[in-house]
């Protein structure tokens, strides 16, 4: 068996502490809040907390010495995070709203409507979202990102689908719910090992929130 990298390492190592403590990943897969920011003056520079990924509001704590170079850098990333962070919302969202409710018809024209119109909203931000360059580091977690928004689209399809035929397939339904969980795994593990690479330090907590630090001017 291969040997694990240090972000591998670090990551297993939050999620056991996690477990132990009786954390559930699940509980938390489809949650959003809004983002939150807050600014406070340490050192040469200030701290942000700010939404980051898919489901949690992240933060960034300014720790370390100025350095312009680094902070160029950091602004990069912290830039192309946040454009991510724009469509990850909606997306989910979407995905939520398209859910039948015990309340739902789900035969109706008019639930059909509303999956139609969530369909063709992200269909469009699919669009936009390629025209989003991540820095070089990132482009695993963007990859991911843009497959996992992907599938929510093609899950959205599927209901719709089943919905018009009435004939509600549960396998494939469910299948597709379980590989949107898995690349959202894989997306944050992607994340960490860039956040890694790119010399910011980061912390993964009880709501599955990446917690990271970045210089600022």
């Amino acid at each position: 068996m291969a040997s694990l990298t240090k972000t591998q390492k670090n990551f297993r190592k939050e999620m056991e502490q996690l477990k132990k403590d009786g954390y559930d990943a699940d509980d938390h897969i489809y949650s959003t809040i809004r983002k939150r920011k807050k600014l406070k003056n340490v050192g040469y520079g200030s701290a942000i907390l700010l939404f980051l990924f898919l489901l949690y509001p992240l933060s960034g704590l300014f720790q370390t010495a100025y350095n312009g170079l680094t902070v160029s850098q950091h602004s990069k990333i912290v830039s192309y995070l946040e454009m991510t962070n724009q469509f990850d919302e909606p997306f989910y969202k979407a995905l939520n709203q398209a859910l039948p409710t015990p309340d739902t018809i789900y035969t109706s024209s008019s639930y059909q409507a509303k999956l139609l119109e969530l369909q063709t909203d992200l269909n469009d931000k699919i669009i936009q979202l390629t025209e989003i360059k991540p820095p070089k580091k990132f482009e695993e977690y963007d990859e991911l990102f843009k497959q996992r928004s992907q599938e929510i689209v093609i899950f959205i399809y599927l209901l719709r689908l089943n919905s018009q035929i009435n004939n509600v397939d549960e396998i494939q339904l469910q299948a597709t719910i379980n590989k949107i969980n898995e690349m959202q795994i894989r997306e944050r593990l992607a994340l960490a090992k860039a956040l890694d690479e790119s010399g910011l330090k980061y912390t993964i907590d009880a709501q599955y929130n990446i917690r990271y630090e970045y210089l600022t001017y």
